[in-house]
């Protein structure tokens, strides 16, 4: 079949070549209308129980995760000057479009009494800045002496306060986002100036924006890092400009490709599939590598060039078939998640890695079978000193110092078992972003002063209207209420008790000692003021539903790991559950941090069944390349070594188990068993032109493919490896992670595959003898070149320029 390829390619290749660029220019006018995900990551599907509930509740009291907090904690903030001018900020913020509503030391709210009109009266405490610093201390007292705000607003015992700016829903997942968090950072910061005052921000728009404007930053850079380390190394290598810019080419149109598709398919740019175009550098490379190794060694051999051609697609087009085949496979397990936000980087990903193969199948034949044959110079890549002496150490250690080789692995694998076992799992809202980050260290003053900003909530369904009103339930609500503050990792918490409380002060001219539950007496007598007032509305804080039923207890949780909320979740649920009965009342654990844990765990499950599915998929394939288990066996434990050498590290260094460490399971591992690939079929070729002897056709496969998988191994360490260079903590891990994989997979395929097939040759040498079911390389069959009618061929005699 192959040999069919190779004629339809040359004999066509003025057309496929001209379709080829049409088509790439087709996708890069769709990659200039790719979009930025600025939506919260989608990981958990719509039909999710916990997921469709968080849904409706968002649906009914809004996004739990759109207030952007601004905090400080100064004395000087309580000079006249510094107070106005923090009150001027906050009118500012609030005038911003896409602001919904800022609450503030300047911006909150009284409840007063009217007697005559029976109803409470919303009066803001400052009208205007206040003129005088006895004024203005005057007021303050009288903050201070409001319970309702303290920990919501302001901190009494630590003198913290903030700001919290509450972004519409259409901003908050828009691309404007960006732009509105970031005029209010600016504004902000001259506060921060002009008062010498340290400001703290935090808050998921925050973070949102932080992570979406990075994103952009390092998809561009990554790109160009991946062109210039693979060009690099491509030219150290080759030595030839022809040899480095068009295997170039082939990648640039790869990532041409990945995201025209992403457009095609009506995906965004998320954090995941921004890392597939610097991937498809890194991945494509090798691809080039084999088919220019294999040209350049066939035309050393007989000087033709267009028979060297024909043997490179004959023999290498398989092959890198299959090695691509297998890498698609680490990444397309993927596809077969519940996760949306998989399942659009296991698509992607998966198909740009096959287009890739197919724009390097056809453009490399055709444009070297137009370019000059390889001069002498351009060949002695494969005579490369340093190469081959690394091959003889390989080969020297594969044939004399196996037993030193078994028992350095023996000592490897018990090592990573000792490290898995202290592997633990990760899950942090700002485990991704490094501890030198502002964020991070602001997330800090939050924790200590606020006990953090991260949205947790709690929604009573009271199952009647007008029954979430009721002193009964109201009275369940604080006992909940009374049972949250016993969990350090959670703020105080706002719900309808809150606001009753409030009322009754404030029926009490604002007595602190009041601000308690109304009795069942002093309801009758309260209940008609709030019922003529309007006071949810005013004070912006949705805590209860239009009909009176469902009310919500809002908390803030601080960042204690996926783990820890899921503790505080299933031991609330149990307490939950004594306070209201499960027949009279629905109470529901939700918000963004419950979701997060959720999506946590949830994706650490998909990731690992996708590991499991990558591993059966490969060794099926694996067994129909090799038609016997026993060299399946042999196969795969070079690939099955480096990542429990991986595991281990990451227990040893401590890096937890978490979606981005997952993730590079199954992708180190479809590209390492790559290398596997390449070896045995070169090792059965060498097995029937060495007259089936498994010692001469072990070093003569480790010889000729050595290279090749030398080159392309050093390649994949050095792209995988500028994902260390992230600002995310997950991409780095994914660039160490794999790159260490890839390095252990290197030397388990170069020195112990050999070594295991050298000290089985007997046990397998029937099982070498069989037919796979999948025929890799064919030695006999060579295309007619006459037929080709290629009028460049007639020239070929001519000497070879220097490529």
């Amino acid at each position: 079949m192959w040999v069919k390829i190779a004629t339809f390619i040359l004999r066509n290749r003025l057309v496929l070549i001209t379709l080829l660029g049409l088509a790439t220019a087709f996708m890069a006018y769709k990659s200039g209308q790719v979009k930025q995900s600025y939506q919260f990551l989608n990981i958990l599907p719509e039909d999710d129980a916990e997921y469709s509930r968080y849904l409706d509740f968002k649906e009914q009291f809004g996004e739990d995760g759109s207030t952007m907090f601004i905090g400080l904690k100064d004395d000087k903030f309580f000079k006249l000057k510094n107070f106005n001018k923090w009150y001027q900020l906050a009118e500012e913020v609030k005038s911003l479009e896409g602001v919904d509503d800022v609450l503030s030391l300047t911006r909150i709210y009284n409840i007063k009494k009217n007697r005559e009109a029976k109803k409470f009266d919303i009066i803001p405490l400052f009208e205007s800045k206040p003129t005088t610093q006895q004024e203005l201390d005057k007021k303050l007292k009288k903050i201070f002496n409001l319970p309702f705000y303290d920990g919501l607003i302001f901190n009494k015992e630590t003198k913290a306060n903030l700001m919290a700016i509450k972004i519409s829903k259409e901003k908050v997942n828009s691309e404007a986002r960006n732009k509105l968090v970031l005029e209010i950072l600016d504004k902000a910061n001259l506060f921060g100036e002009y008062a010498d005052i340290k400001l703290h921000y935090s808050g998921l728009p925050l973070i949102r924006t932080n992570n979406t404007t990075k994103i952009a930053k390092e998809l561009k850079q990554f790109i160009y890092y991946a062109i210039a380390v693979t060009a690099v190394i491509l030219l150290l290598f080759f030595r030839s400009f022809y040899a480095v810019i068009f295997p170039l080419i082939v990648v640039i149109a790869g990532v041409v490709w990945s995201i025209g598709s992403l457009v095609l398919f009506g995906y965004d740019m998320t954090l995941l599939t921004g890392l597939i175009p610097p991937l498809i550098v890194v991945i494509g490379i090798p691809n080039c590598i084999f088919l220019l190794n294999k040209y350049h060694d066939e035309y050393r051999k007989h000087g033709d060039k267009f028979k060297s051609l024909s043997r490179m697609v004959q023999k290498i087009g398989v092959v890198t078939f299959l090695t691509n085949f297998t890498t698609a496979i680490g990444f397309g397990v993927f596809s077969f998640t519940d996760s949306p936000l998989l399942k659009e980087f296991g698509n992607i990903a998966a198909l740009n890695i096959m287009m890739t193969y197919i724009i390097s199948i056809i453009f490399i034949p055709v444009v070297f079978s137009y370019l000059p044959a390889p001069s002498v110079r351009a060949t002695k890549h494969l005579e490369n000193r340093i190469t081959i002496n690394i091959l003889n150490a390989f080969s020297n250690w594969v044939n004399n110092k196996r037993p030193t080789i078994y028992i350095v692995t023996s000592l490897l694998i018990v090592l990573s078992v000792v490290g898995c076992i202290k592997i633990r799992t990760g899950g942090y809202f700002t485990e991704d972003i490094p501890k030198s980050d502002p964020i991070y260290k602001d997330l800090a003053f939050f924790e200590s002063n606020f006990d953090g900003v991260m949205p947790f909530e709690i929604l009573i369904d009271a199952k009647k209207k007008g029954k979430i009103t009721r002193l009964t339930t109201l009275k369940k609500m604080e006992e909940l209420n009374a049972v949250l503050q016993g969990y350090p990792e959670l703020s105080r918490s706002l719900s309808l008790g809150d606001f009753a409380k409030f009322t009754k002060q404030a029926f009490y001219n604002g007595k602190v000692s009041k601000y308690e539950l109304p009795t069942k007496r002093e309801q009758g007598f309260i209940l008609p003021y709030i019922a003529n007032s309007k006071i949810n509305n005013d004070l912006a804080f949705a805590v209860v539903d239009d009909d009176k039923q469902k009310g919500r207890i809002s908390v803030r949780i601080a960042d204690v790991g996926a783990l820890r909320i899921d503790e505080i979740k299933q031991d609330l649920t149990k307490k939950i559950k004594k306070i209201f009965d499960p027949e009279k009342y629905n109470v529901l654990l939700t918000g963004t941090s419950l979701i997060f844990s959720r999506s946590n765990s949830y994706l650490i499950k998909n990731l690992k069944q996708s590991v499991l599915l990558a591993i059966l998929f490969i060794s099926m394939l694996m067994a129909m390349l090799f038609s016997s288990y026993k060299m399946l066996i042999i196969a795969m434990i070079p690939n099955f070594i480096p990542l429990l050498i991986t595991a281990g590290v990451m227990g040893f260094f401590n890096i937890p188990l978490k979606p981005s460490t997952v993730l590079i399971f199954s992708v180190a591992f479809g590209i390492s068993v790559d290398n596997t690939i390449h070896y045995l079929a070169k090792y059965r070729q060498e097995l029937r032109s060495n007259e089936f002897n498994i010692s001469l056709a072990v070093n003569a496969a480790l010889k000729e493919a050595g290279v090749s998988m030398l080159y392309t191994s050093i390649i994949l360490l050095c792209g995988f490896a500028i994902f260390m260079g992230s600002n995310f903590g997950g991409t780095v891990a994914l660039g160490l992670l794999v790159s260490l994989t890839l390095m252990f997979a290197m030397f388990a395929n170069l020195v112990l595959l050999p070594s295991m097939l050298l000290t089985l040759e007997r046990s397998i040498y029937t099982n070498a003898l069989k037919e796979p079911l999948i025929e890799v390389y064919d030695e006999e069959e060579d295309i007619e070149l006459d037929a080709l009618d290629l009028e460049s061929h007639i020239d070929n005699t001519v000497k070879p320029d220097q490529v």
